[in-house]
């Protein structure tokens, strides 16, 4: 009985101190969910049947722009798609929630919802005589597997100043499969405007999306020339730790469909690029690599065995780790002369 007064007086001073203060953290929580929800909100705000479809047959469930906030975002970090590009603005695709935005070249959001009215907001901007690309001629660099563009800073910033227009492509790498990756980025080039020529430069698993796209030989109706390809640590012969990991099921839990499209037998019948072509691999200064796993040396992830492919007109060989090669002084000299080769 005690126990039940005791109770019952310590609800009444409650009630009598008014509501209770929820604790921080419940709060913080409330308000990331709330961020979370309002940047999402086209997939939870039905705009009435008639979406439009978003390329490659998706279909947004929101069929209007919506009221805008200008917001810096970070780009696109594994969940947001490249789906269209013009003079450093870009519009991309959410691969959970189907909603497309609007990004200028500083990476603030200027538009959002359904896929036609976010790419007439594109369209006009690329009417607009004031927003033209920098060059016709674009570089476009692919990053690697659970990786974001931003892991090329150096190498853009780089290439930008050889006169290049330069993408820093973001695609959701440990969502989709290669396929569906190529056929992104094939889209996304027969979209150009104002550019006369492509060249890629690729880090990892960019470098097999690539050699996936171009198996396609895509002839692009805008007459844009794929000119040329630097593949950076690319497991073009397969990796052996990715088939070590088959077995393992957090491999393809954090990995996505990719995990099971990296073994050497993957790749057997994956050509090699159908442009001239060059590539780059790490390793150490010493007999053994960084891995214990991998016999001989290696940067870490793959081996410089493993990154060669028949057909290329170099093979060259950087002493840094997988993780930060595409940044590395050298590969960025490499690359520098090889896309500047007039031939």
């Amino acid at each position: 009985m005690k126990s039940i007064f005791a109770a019952c007086q310590v609800k009444r001073l409650r009630s009598a101190a008014g509501p209770a203060v929820p604790p921080i953290h419940v709060v913080l929580g409330l308000l990331v969910v709330t961020v979370f929800m309002l940047a999402g909100l086209p997939a939870w705000t039905q705009a009435g049947a008639g979406a439009a479809s978003g390329p490659g047959g998706s279909s947004p469930r929101t069929a209007g722009t919506l009221p805008n906030l200008p917001l810096s975002t970070l780009g696109g970090r594994q969940v947001w798609q490249d789906v269209a590009y013009h003079a450093g603005w870009r519009v991309q695709r959410h691969v959970w929630t189907g909603h497309h935005r609007l990004l200028d070249p500083d990476g603030w959001r200027r538009a959002w919802g359904g896929f036609s009215q976010v790419r007439r907001r594109f369209d006009a901007l690329r009417e607009d005589p004031a927003v033209s690309p920098r060059s016709d001629r674009l570089v476009i660099l692919l990053h690697g597997w659970g990786r974001t563009q931003g892991m090329f800073a150096g190498m853009e910033t780089a290439l930008a100043e050889e006169g290049y227009d330069v993408l820093s492509l973001a695609y959701p790498s440990t969502r989709l499969s290669t396929a569906r990756h190529a056929a992104a980025l094939e889209a996304l080039i027969a979209d150009l405007k104002g550019v006369r020529e492509v060249s890629f430069v690729t880090h990892s698993l960019g470098g097999i999306v690539l050699r996936r796209a171009l198996a396609a030989k895509p002839d692009f109706e805008n007459a844009v020339r794929l000119r040329r390809a630097v593949l950076i640590a690319a497991p073009n012969q397969g990796a052996q730790l990715a088939e070590k990991l088959q077995g393992f099921a957090p491999f393809h839990w954090v990995g996505g469909p990719v995990a099971a499209e990296l073994p050497p037998q993957a790749l057997v019948d994956l050509p090699a690029p159908s442009i001239p072509f060059i590539t780059i691999a790490g390793a150490r200064n010493k007999a053994e690599g960084w891995n214990p796993l991998l016999a001989g040396n290696d940067d870490g992830i793959v081996t410089p065995a493993e990154t060669r492919l028949d057909g290329a007109q170099g093979h060259y060989l950087v002493p840094a780790p997988h993780t930060f090669i595409a940044d590395h002084p050298r590969t960025i000299e490499i690359t520098r002369r090889f896309l500047a080769d007039p031939c």
